[in-house]
């Protein structure tokens, strides 16, 4: 048989027909440790990636300009070839 062990004032409190004041018991929040753990670092490594992008990233604004202009370029030095290029094979 389980005995509870309780404080002298608990069980005076309990006696007088009191409510104890602090009857030592759980909050009834039990956790998981192990996947408490895994959730603290997968923020942390979100935290940790999204400050990443914000410091080396290129928003997609830019980057699509970038290759825009990449694409430009290079349409205006293909039309400027004296000859197109012979296709192995043929």
């Amino acid at each position: 048989m389980n005995r509870l062990n309780f404080s002298d004032d608990v069980l005076k409190a309990i006696a007088a027909g009191q409510k104890p004041a602090d009857t030592h018991h759980m909050s009834g929040n039990v956790i998981n440790l192990r996947k408490a753990r895994k959730q603290k670092q997968r923020r942390d490594r979100e935290a940790e990636a999204e400050a990443n992008r914000t410091r080396h990233g290129q928003p997609a604004s830019l980057r699509r300009a970038s290759e825009k202009q990449n694409e430009t370029e290079r349409k205006l030095h293909e039309n400027h070839r004296l000859s197109t290029p012979e296709k192995p094979g043929i």
